[in-house]
């Protein structure tokens, strides 16, 4: 626990710039929404006919962890290039305003919309904004070592980066995962 607390303290305006970004896109994608669906409606329904298996909600989860894991590794991966991950985060929060927007111009209310994201979404968004921000820690810390020769900084951030990602991130996408399939999708229905 003392690892998370320093983990989340150490990191904190890194994950707020994540958050940020994040957020912005959530923006962005709501307010774009009648100039994009159009060409997003199509790649969206097949992304959730790929994902949600209907009968089979173990597969379900299975394939949303699949698909988190392989995201928050590509968000931590280019998280030491900064930008590439801070662009990845813009672009999954311009996805899900698009998605929020969606569901409202199709009638979904705003506790639907509520209820379908935040049970898992409190597991899930930390754990991407963790993976980032371990990514973008490693990045700046060749930028500013703090002491340290380069090389221990980034190998000591990197270090840190996986203890991160194996002791916080992946088991938050586990629980999200199973939150999703068996807490918010039936609140939704």
């Amino acid at each position: 626990m003392k690892f998370l607390k320093d983990f989340v303290y150490d990191s904190r305006w890194v994950i707020l710039a994540s958050l940020a970004c994040f957020a912005f896109g959530i923006a962005f994608g709501a307010a774009s929404y009648g100039r994009v669906i159009d060409k997003l409606l199509p790649v969206i329904e097949e992304t959730f006919r790929d994902i949600m298996i209907d009968g089979n909600d173990l597969q379900t989860v299975a394939n949303i962890l699949v698909r988190n894991v392989w995201a928050s590794t590509v968000v931590m991966i280019f998280g030491v290039f900064i930008a590439p991950t801070l662009l990845i985060l813009f672009s999954n929060g311009f996805i899900v305003g698009i998605v929020a927007r969606l569901a409202l111009e199709r009638g979904a209310g705003l506790h639907k919309i509520f209820f379908g994201v935040v049970p898992h979404g409190i597991f899930e968004i930390p754990a991407i904004l963790f993976a980032s921000s371990a990514g973008m820690r490693v990045g700046l810390s060749a930028i500013f070592p703090g002491g340290k020769s380069r090389i221990n900084a980034v190998s000591d951030r990197i270090k840190e980066a996986m203890a991160a990602y194996f002791t916080i991130v992946l088991p938050l996408l586990v629980i999200a995962a199973f939150v999703e399939v068996f807490v918010s999708k039936r609140m939704i229905q």
